[in-house]
């Protein structure tokens, strides 16, 4: 964006239909007289955050490091909402077309660098529009910072090499099986803390009660001990041991209500809802209460038993929850389960496969 001028007022711009500077695939003109305010802006940020990053890799200090690796990943997030604001109808310095016009030049930059990865004799295991991922055997860190620099210089764009993996798992979509989707998956490096990274999994979630992200933080510290996909394999049994365990909590009854939490924004007004979903029932709880609630706000609440309502419906803010308040554990076993094969799909398990065992 930054490199290439894409911004609202520069890519078909009307003051230069003839500019030579062109997007690919789709011929569209960019500017060749002015640069563009998203550009602009995103050349601080850029700058700034390359800094921090530098700043981070030469600190020794732990406590700087953090410092310096929150504010970089911080710039991070600013700049990709950047990207996804280029693309959003009511943004003041945005164009659809400055949007199609980025992904059309990541496909090209994506399909450059894979092609020269491929002549060094590597092979593509994953890719999406900012980072792939690569293989080649007997391969090292050394090999690919010398692939990194090569590409670098082909692309004109900074680029980075993370690591290598002891193992990656690449997680496929939820509605359809077969096939693979850009941002779930989860790994650990080859460093010596073993560090996991992880997206697109429950523990990533804003709306994931801390019952499951335990849960799930408990499976993913024991795969992190795996070596190689035939240890990774070896240790499945352990993590369907912390299925059962976790499962066992929540049927006990046992389970504090500051853990059965689960936070979900408010897409409309409660009455809007075709269907009765708990975020919605729990804000109409908090209106016939007195309080406020309207669309785009946050709304938490806790999965609970009544037996004069229809058990699919019952959900109650935790600030109306007492002593008397009962959770409903089947619904937290299906939330475990649920985040147990996100994990275990390419392995064989599945919901229906995981809800036999623990019967």
């Amino acid at each position: 964006m930054m490199d290439q001028n894409l911004s609202g007022e520069t890519v078909k711009c009307k003051c230069c239909p003839n500019s030579p500077r062109r997007v690919p695939e789709l011929d569209y003109n960019i500017c060749d007289r002015w640069r563009g305010i998203v550009p602009q802006s995103l050349e601080i940020l850029l700058d700034r955050r390359s800094k921090y990053k530098q700043l981070k890799k030469d600190e020794k200090d732990e406590l700087k490091r953090q410092k310096y690796d929150a504010r970089q990943s911080a710039l991070k997030w600013i700049l990709v909402c950047s990207f996804g604001y280029l693309g959003f109808k009511n943004a003041r310095f945005g164009k659809i077309d400055a949007h199609i016009a980025t992904c059309a030049f990541s496909r090209i930059f994506l399909h450059r660098a894979v092609a020269i990865a491929q002549a060094r004799g590597f092979k593509l295991v994953h890719g999406i529009v900012d980072s792939m991922w690569l293989t080649k055997a007997d391969a090292t860190a050394a090999d690919y910072e010398e692939l990194c620099a090569v590409i670098r210089e082909d692309l004109k764009l900074p680029l980075s090499f993370e690591g290598q993996y002891r193992w990656i798992v690449f997680l496929n979509s939820k509605t359809d099986p077969q096939a693979p989707v850009l941002n779930r998956y989860y790994g650990t490096f080859q460093d010596q803390d073993r560090t996991l990274k992880v997206r697109g999994i429950d523990v990533r979630r804003h709306d994931t009660p801390k019952i499951v992200e335990k849960c799930q933080t408990q499976m993913l510290a024991i795969l992190k001990e795996a070596d190689n996909s035939r240890e990774f394999q070896a240790l499945i049994p352990q993590v369907l041991n912390t299925l059962r365990e976790y499962a066992s909590k929540l049927r006990s009854g046992t389970v504090p209500i500051e853990e059965l939490i689960i936070t979900k924004n408010l897409s409309k007004m409660p009455n809007e809802y075709t269907h009765r979903v708990p975020q919605a029932i729990a804000a109409q709880y908090l209106i016939d209460e007195g309080g406020t609630v309207h669309a785009g706000q946050q709304v938490s609440y806790v999965l609970t038993i009544d037996p004069s309502t229809i058990p699919e419906s019952q959900a109650l803010p935790p600030e109306l929850a007492d002593d008397d308040t009962v959770y409903d554990p089947e619904r937290y076993v299906d939330l475990l389960v649920s985040s147990t094969a996100n994990l275990l799909q390419p392995f064989g398990y599945d919901v229906k496969s995981l809800t036999a065992t623990l019967r």
